[in-house]
């Protein structure tokens, strides 16, 4: 006979699962749209009715467009469910060509040069200023990473993501993420302008400084963004050292660090743009060989991984909010799992019930079978869930929380 555990409990799931059988025969469907200013999106999931409260935003390497990105806004979309966007902003210049103390860019940085550099290219602050080489560089509000974000978040219509008064954007529901300079940017952003919800760096630092410290100061006290929301990724072969000695100063935890020894031909050419840039990175199947990379990138930082239900129980009841990624397991009925998502936050027609085998090995210890999924009106007439996309949705959700037999 099998029983169910009565304690209700809600579990966040990672952002998404794992890309899934059908995930490359989705992919070459896909259309990617673009706004005004440049910015490429995810036009399935880039929605002015997407409530998610989590929203992927890119930002290019020095010279380099959305265009060059396009692989990770697609095969990154599929795989999580999330809508992704990558702006263009002002990266001509090599951001240590500004400031350098040198006759190269390889040399150290002038701290307030950097300070107002970084300051520009984020937010226009200010929209003007001068190298040190006496160049002029001119960053006009909706070529800074911030204008970038807000003009294809205002674009899409995306008000979940805006202030009522679409004026300013809500950044505790983004994740930043970049590459190289863009990286560097998210990177800045989040440690001194505004709280995301989190940071994914790919191939990204901080440009050291002259003085008595490696990096600018607000590498080690600015911290708008708690340094445990970061996460970074790179190759070995890509100046590692110096990547890890920029994690250790902001303080990222090593378990949130990644790494890549690749051997393709692809990262030993040329390591920096192997992880992330099209026609510069390793495919597998068709699929970007980084992608679980990515898709970890742009996770929830610091939870912890699935739970093993195995010993508790032999048949759990859950309800899956395929949306938001979390589940609510263990009601007596489906409907009191139901209830807790619904006072959560969740809305109706994203949620799912299902029942949970712990002890079966096999493919069947997920049942999509409940009462509350008999929704006409939301194009589903059974017990079950008869859409192949939202249980392949809901499989993805269960498995990053919990472990079958």
């Amino acid at each position: 006979m099998r029983t169910t555990i009565s304690a209700l409990a809600v579990a966040a799931a990672a952002c998404g699962g794992d890309l899934g059988d059908g995930g490359e025969a989705d992919s070459s469907l896909l259309a990617l749209g673009r706004t005004p200013g440049g910015a490429l999106y995810h036009a399935a999931n880039c929605l002015p009715q997407d409530e998610r409260a989590r929203l992927v935003t890119f930002a290019p390497g020095t010279g380099l467009t959305p265009d060059h990105y396009q692989l990770f806004v697609e095969h990154l979309g599929n795989a999580s469910g999330l809508c992704v966007v990558a702006v263009q902003y002002e990266n001509t210049r090599l951001a240590a060509a500004c400031c350098t103390t040198t006759e190269t860019p390889d040399g150290l940085q002038d701290p307030d040069c950097l300070l107002r550099l970084l300051s520009a290219k984020s937010a226009s602050e200010p929209e003007r200023m001068t190298c040190t080489d006496g160049s002029l560089l001119s960053v006009p509000s909706a070529r800074s990473v911030e204008g970038a974000i807000l003009e294809a978040l205002d674009h899409l219509g995306m008000t979940a993501y805006l202030t009522e008064d679409g004026n300013e954007v809500l950044w505790d529901r983004l994740v930043l993420t970049g590459h190289s300079q863009g990286a560097q940017l998210s990177k800045f952003i989040a440690l001194t302008r505004h709280a995301v919800a989190g940071v994914g760096s790919i191939a990204g630092g901080v440009l050291p400084i002259e003085g008595q410290r490696e990096f600018p100061d607000f590498v080690y006290e600015e911290r708008v963004t708690e340094p445990a929301l970061f996460k970074a990724f790179h190759h070995l072969d890509d100046a590692d050292s110096f990547r890890r000695e920029v994690y250790d100063a902001i303080g990222i935890p090593s378990s949130q660090v990644r790494t890549s020894d690749d051997p393709s031909s692809d990262c030993m050419e040329n390591p920096h743009s192997c992880v992330i840039v099209d026609r510069a990175m390793p495919m597998e199947g068709g699929v970007p060989a980084f992608l679980n990379d990515w898709e970890w990138l742009v996770s929830p930082a610091g939870r912890p991984g699935p739970r093993s239900l195995r010993g508790l129980a032999t048949l759990f009841k859950a309800v899956v909010d395929m949306s938001r990624g979390i589940m609510a397991v263990g009601g007596d009925l489906h409907a009191d799992d139901e209830a807790l998502l619904l006072a959560d936050g969740s809305r109706l027609q994203n949620l799912w019930g299902i029942n949970l085998y712990p002890e079966d090995a096999g493919p069947d210890w997920i049942e999509f079978d409940s009462m509350i999924n008999i929704r006409p009106r939301d194009g589903n007439r059974s017990r079950g869930v008869d859409d192949e996309a939202i249980r392949a949705r809901i499989r993805s959700v269960v498995e990053a929380l919990i472990v079958p037999a």
